[in-house]
């Protein structure tokens, strides 16, 4: 695979991948991509952590409000 370089499409694609429940052809649709081209996104190993660090991140903040009630 060649270099993954980051844009903005890419880091919105990541943040809705980690906080949206939605499936792929959703979220696709929505940045007006493929599901191809999210699939391929994910084969990055860069993506992929960034995906996780911002869905370890939303889990961690959800945690923290839950835990004031």
């Amino acid at each position: 695979m060649d270099n993954f370089k980051w844009t903005p499409l890419k880091y919105r694609a990541a943040f809705l991948l980690a906080t949206e429940p939605k499936k792929y052809y959703q979220i696709a649709d929505m940045l007006g991509v493929t599901v191809q081209t999210l699939w391929n996104w994910r084969q990055y190993k860069e993506f992929s952590r960034e995906v996780k660090k911002i869905s370890d991140a939303e889990t961690k903040a959800w945690l923290k409000s839950m835990a004031r009630y």
